[in-house]
Order: structure tokens, then sequence, then C-alpha cells
């Protein structure tokens, strides 16, 4: 029985995935899934690595298969370095062929970030890498600068270099606001599948629009930057743009913070001072979503605090929330009956 294109197409998509999971098996798990011979795998195989996108080692036991990746590299002095020059003759000569969307992200992104490190990093030297295989491109942006959450905190009169990230989660965040309008990293950290920042020994996650803060993890002075994009994505950065802009101004108006980000090292959100923390710059949203994934409680003074006191002084900014478990949830309906009595 013959295949149709779509199906053909398909067994060479998860020959890839396969390839990732299972290396030396790969034969054997194709033909049974698909009902094919081991004789057509091969053929299968065999156009992948002549496409180079994947390649194989003889073991004593068998091949094992491996995606093939390519990697480039190079280093960059800031001076009067333009990161749209850069993306037109360095990075898009030697990118693979892939669908518009991803390169309009990928563009979009590679040259934010860049551009990020050029004008604010302080650095004298940008290192820059792209490496892809048959499932994903990446791109590393690193510099030897001040560092950007160390840059952030001392913007912001922070006490924490940790409070950094959640400002920089929340966007509209610039330390050149008549240049730049600090919308950059919010919206590349969402085009991107996964955007993470090193600085210090603090690291900034995103994934799928759900943000981490992790410690200790990253001891080089500077900044790095690693955004990550599955070639086969049907993310549309036009509609990730809508989703936060207002329909008649186009203007960045609604955030989506992680409150997750406000927690560290075990702490529980007890406290006023932790909710005004966490409202800092709110004002500068028409609509705000709090995100309690990962919340398991909440205090109700934190809660007064931001759903009483910030909602009463504020009435003008749209607050949201959700991913609240049932504790979070009756200690919110707790101060917001409390606020209509």
């Amino acid at each position: 029985m013959s295949l149709s294109k779509r199906e053909r197409e398909a067994i060479l998509d998860d020959i890839l995935d396969v390839t990732l999971m299972f290396p030396s098996n790969l034969v054997n798990i194709i033909s049974s899934k698909y009902s094919i011979s081991k004789q057509t795998v091969y053929k299968y195989i065999n156009k992948l690595v002549e496409a180079n996108k994947i390649e194989f080692s003889e073991t004593k036991k068998g091949r094992v298969y491996s995606l093939k990746d390519k990697s480039f590299s190079f280093k960059l002095k800031p001076g009067n370095l333009q990161e749209d020059l850069v993306w037109v003759e360095k990075i898009k000569p030697i990118l693979p062929s892939i669908k518009k969307n991803v390169y309009d992200i990928c563009s979009y992104g590679f040259t934010e970030i860049l551009n990020n490190a050029i004008d604010h990093a302080e650095s004298t030297e940008i290192y820059v890498l792209m490496e892809y295989s048959p499932r994903t491109l990446q791109f590393i942006i690193r510099d030897n600068g001040i560092g950007i959450f160390k840059k952030i905190q001392d913007l912001l009169n922070l006490t924490d270099p940790r409070h950094a990230i959640l400002e920089l989660a929340k966007g509209k965040l610039t330390s050149d606001p008549t240049n730049h309008s600090g919308e950059g990293i919010f919206f590349t950290s969402r085009a991107f599948d996964k955007f993470v920042i090193f600085s210090g020994d603090l690291t900034f996650a995103s994934q799928n629009s759900h943000d981490w803060l992790f410690e200790g993890t990253f001891s080089k002075k500077g900044t790095a930057v690693i955004m990550i994009i599955d070639i086969n994505s049907n993310k549309n950065i036009s509609q990730i743009f809508d989703e936060y802009t207002d329909k008649e101004t186009q203007g960045f108006n609604k955030t989506i913070i992680p409150v997750n980000l406000i927690k560290y090292e075990g702490m529980e959100l007890i406290s006023r001072s932790q909710a005004k923390r966490l409202i800092n710059r709110f004002d500068k949203f028409q609509e705000v979503v709090l995100d309690f994934k990962g919340i398991e409680v909440i205090g109700q003074a934190f809660a007064d605090e931001l759903f009483r006191v910030f909602k009463n002084s504020n009435p003008q900014i749209h607050m949201e929330f959700i991913n609240e478990n049932d504790n979070v949830k009756k200690m919110i309906n707790h101060v917001l009956n409390s606020n209509n009595n």
C-alpha cells in the first residue's frame, strides 16, 4: 500500500523525534509504529542523512543515530555596531530554510536582544552563537558588561537583585525611555519557546509564557541570553503583540505577571511589603493579569494590599487573577467581599 505525501512527511518528521529519544532503536520503533518494513525505514533515514539532518555512528551493537547540529559563532565589538546589519550580514546568510513566522520571530528577538547588549550592557565584547538542528533554532548572545539584573537594580533602587527579575517580567522597563520602549525582552520571551537570561548568580527562565527564577547558576561577568524556538513552530509575532496591546491605540497596555517570581527561598506571600513590591509599576498598564500558578497560600495582609488598597486607589487599572488554587481563591474572595461591605 502506497503512502500519501502527508503520511510520508509524518514519518520523516517522527524519525527526528524518535532519534532524540531512542537513538539506538530508531528503525524498530518506526517500523512497528507505521507498519512498514525495516528496509522502507532505512530509505526514509537515508533521505534525512542526505539532507544533513541526521547522522549515525557504527557500534558493536549496531548503528546509533543522532540529529546533526550545526553551529556558528563570532565576536563583536559594540562601538558603532548596528543590530539590523549584524542580522542581515552575519545571521541571515547562514540560516536554514525556515517558515516565515519562525523567521520573523528570530529576526525580532535577535535584533532586540543584541540591541540591549549594544546600548545597555556597558560591555567591551559581545559573543554570538547560532545553533540549529532539524528540530530547533537556538541563539545565544553574551556580553561582559555590568549585568542586566544589576543594571535594573541600580536603575530602580531595588534592595535585592532578585526584585529586578520581577520588574523585567512585567515589561515596559528600560534605562533609556527616550530611545527605548522597554518592550523587547518582554515580547521576545513570549515569542520564543524557551527564553533564558543568566547574569551574576541569578537566572530568569521563560517557557510557554511561564516564568521562573533560579539562583546560583551563572558566575561569569555580564549577561547571557538564550533563545530557542521549534523549527515547526506555529507562533506568530503579530498575534503575540495583539495579545498584549490595545486594539484601538496599539499601545502595550496589558501584562501577565507570574506571582511566583516574588516568592524566594520558601517564603510565603503574607506581608504588605511583598504586595507593594509586586504592585510596583502597575500604573504603566491598563490591564494586569496575576498568574498564581505554583502559589499554595497567600496571607490576608498581602491580599488586602493588592485587591483592596491598590484597587481602591487605582480603579482605572483592570486586575484579573488566573491559576489560583482553592486556598488562594478563598483569601482573594474574602478581601473582595470585605471591600464591597
